[in-house]
């Protein structure tokens, strides 16, 4: 992998990985590719040959020659711990008549086409249920186990949330919100997706290729609850 970015902000990057997760060998390239949601006022990264930086650090993992710029105490962190991915999708029906379709028939529906998932485990969306599916990338089998850690329901809301114990490479670290929020008399789907794999030009790389799967859920949700008119 080689990574830079630039003064304004712009990462240049080739990348190779193996991902379960987004449908086995990916190839990323991402040029001129501009990360309007993070502070790029600065250089994220000083890269070059040293194995090490003056002030200690070592490398980033998995990036060659590149170590973490300097901190600016002036400035805030340039980007958090975690990546963050907000979707929504507005729909006819009203809000708890949404969040109780949210069942094993709906989790199939929402499945991607790639990789295919196998449903080992569907106990519910509530606290203490465990849903546990294998990835089937045509080469090798990966398990997924998420627990449901959090439910509740308002007058103008309702939400629960799963969390990884078990992940496939590269994940580390996931978190999902399936939030249904009342909007006049339908409802606004969101999907709120906090993930990390210890790698933060990896997160980013990973990134729009998130975004991209988890947007198939879009149609999904209208033919089942109705498009918004």
């Amino acid at each position: 992998m080689h990574i830079e970015l630039s003064p304004q902000g712009v990462v240049k990057a080739v990348a190779i990985y193996n991902s379960p997760v987004l449908g086995g060998v990916i190839g990323v390239v991402c040029l001129g590719a501009e990360l309007k949601s993070f502070d790029t006022s600065h250089k994220l990264f000083n890269c070059n040959r040293e194995s090490e930086s003056k002030n200690g650090n070592t490398p980033i993992q998995g990036v060659t020659g590149c170590i973490p710029a300097p901190a600016n105490n002036n400035q805030q962190p340039a980007i958090s711990k975690h990546m963050r991915i907000h979707l929504k999708t507005a729909v006819q029906q009203d809000y708890i008549t949404v969040f109780n379709a949210f069942d094993e028939r709906l989790f199939r529906k929402l499945s991607p086409p790639y990789p295919r998932l196998k449903l080992l485990r569907f106990d519910g969306s509530e606290p203490g249920d465990v849903v546990a599916v294998a990835l089937q990338t045509g080469f090798k089998s990966f398990r997924w186990t998420s627990l449901i850690t959090e439910r509740k329901v308002t007058d103008t809301e309702a939400y629960f949330v799963d969390q990884g114990q078990e992940l496939p490479p590269p994940l580390r670290f996931w978190r999902h919100q399936h939030l249904i929020t009342k909007n006049g008399s339908g409802a606004i789907v969101h999907d709120i997706i906090t993930y990390s794999t210890g790698i933060k030009p990896l997160d980013l790389l990973l990134y729009p290729l998130m975004v991209a799967q988890f947007s198939m859920r879009k149609p999904v949700y209208k033919r089942e609850f109705g498009k918004a008119e």
